[in-house]
């Protein structure tokens, strides 16, 4: 595997540790027993709202750089380091599979297909090279500029 396989899955598992970990940061002010997908699903969505709010605040305030997005993701992996041990030891129907229901199932099922697919189809080279030029673009600048910038059109 090349270094850039490494490092593009190494960011996305950074990403959603940062994901769980401001979510579960954001929730834990709003205390509530769900079951283990409900739980899991509100922590990313909470997550991405975080992430999301913080990546509009540093570019609002000129400061979307490399070094501040580290910090904002390193801060929610950090947290999510506190935070999956007790989830994952508070989540009963997880720790026993053979109790899901058929929903859980389901659920399980489709999770890991469409983390196949999402795997196998964006490290192949055509794809990957598609997502290096053309949406990758937007991200490179904006860390250049310090914030939202004009990307002109190539038309």
């Amino acid at each position: 595997m090349s270094d850039a396989y490494i490092g593009t899955v190494a960011l996305a598992l950074l990403y959603i540790l940062a994901m769980f970990g401001w979510g579960s940061l954001f929730l834990s002010f709003f205390p509530a027993r769900l079951r283990f997908w409900e739980e899991l699903a509100s922590r990313i969505v909470a997550g991405c709202g975080v992430l999301y709010a913080c990546f509009i605040g540093l570019s609002a305030g000129g400061w979307l750089f490399r070094i501040p997005v580290g910090v904002v993701l390193g801060i929610g992996a950090v947290a999510s380091c506190f935070f999956l041990p007790a989830y994952f030891k508070n989540a009963t129907s997880f720790n026993a599979p053979q109790r899901w229901n058929v929903t859980d199932r389901i659920l399980a099922v489709s999770i890991g297909v469409l983390v196949a697919l999402q795997l196998a189809f964006a490290l192949t080279p055509l794809i990957f090279y598609d997502l290096q030029v053309y949406h990758l673009l937007a991200p490179a600048q904006f860390l250049k500029s310090g914030g939202l910038a004009h990307i002109p059109g190539t038309c």
